[in-house]
C-alpha cells in the first residue's frame, strides 16, 4: 500500500514538473459583411441567392460549415458575420457560389479570394464581366468594397 502511494506521488511530481502551461491565445473579433449582387443572365439558373463558405488559417484550412451548410444570402441582400480569429492568424478563404444545371450536369458558377482580416471588411459577389454572357462560365467576382462604395 504504501508502494502505491509512493508511485502515485512520483507521477503527480513529474507532471507539476514536466508539464507546461498552456499559452493563452488572444482571440479577436472582426466582422465580415458580404453582399449578393449578382444577376441572372437567364440562362444561369441563379435561383436568387448564393452559398457563402470561409476557410480559417487557423484552423488548418478546413472548411467551416454552419450547421453542415452555407449560409444563404438573397439577391440585394448582405449578410455579416462576427469572426474571432487569432491575432497572429487572420487569414480567411472565402468562397461564394450557386449551381448551375444544364441537363444532369451540375456545375458552380462562384468567386472566391484570400484576405487577411486584420480590420473589418465589406465584400459584393456580383457580374464583374458582361451579365449578357449566356454560355459558361458565367462571370462572378468578389470584390472587396470601402463603406463609400
Amino acid at each position: 500500500m504504501i508502494f502505491m502511494h509512493k508511485q502515485i506521488i512520483l507521477i503527480i511530481l513529474i507532471c507539476c514538473i514536466s508539464c507546461r502551461s498552456p499559452t493563452i491565445t488572444q482571440y479577436i473579433k472582426h466582422e465580415l459583411t458580404i453582399w449578393n449582387y449578382y444577376e441572372s443572365n437567364g440562362y444561369d439558373n441563379y435561383n436568387g441567392e448564393v452559398g457563402v463558405n470561409f476557410r480559417f488559417e487557423h484552423s488548418g484550412w478546413f472548411w467551416r460549415y454552419t450547421f453542415g451548410n452555407r449560409p444563404m444570402i438573397q439577391t440585394n441582400d448582405s449578410r455579416k458575420w462576427a469572426i474571432y480569429l487569432p491575432e497572429n492568424e487572420d487569414s480567411v478563404y472565402i468562397n461564394v457560389r450557386f449551381f448551375y444545371q444544364r441537363a444532369i450536369e451540375i456545375k458552380i458558377v462562384d468567386a472566391d479570394t484570400t484576405i487577411r482580416l486584420n480590420e473589418d471588411k465589406v465584400f459584393k459577389f456580383w457580374n464583374c464581366g458582361n451579365s449578357t454572357v449566356i454560355k459558361y462560365p458565367f462571370p462572378a467576382c468578389l470584390t472587396e468594397i470601402t463603406k463609400t462604395d
